[in-house]
């Protein structure tokens, strides 16, 4: 028999506080890194305050972006160390 504890109030204060940290700090990559759009029922939002009329908008604007702009997709690329030449192997 195996008995797994999680203390959630520990974990989601910590990462509360995390956030907090972050945001008063304009990290945005750590917010996103936090809080992935995907994973908030704010993205169609986010994109239609950016101009797009939907998120599929917004998502098609970037693969267009990264599709033709060689300097965006290595900063892109940047983000996920090592992780581009590990799967281009």
């Amino acid at each position: 028999s195996c008995h797994i504890n999680v203390d959630s109030e520990s974990l989601l204060a910590k990462r509360t506080e995390q956030l907090i940290e972050a945001l008063d700090d304009e990290k945005w990559e750590a917010v996103l890194s936090y809080c992935p759009i995907r994973e908030c029922g704010a993205r169609n939002q986010i994109a239609t305050a950016l101009n797009f009329r939907s998120f599929s908008d917004y998502q098609k604007a970037v693969q267009n972006l990264l599709a033709n702009d060689a300097d965006a997709l290595k900063c892109v690329r940047s983000l996920f160390t090592g992780l581009y030449a590990e799967i281009s192997e």
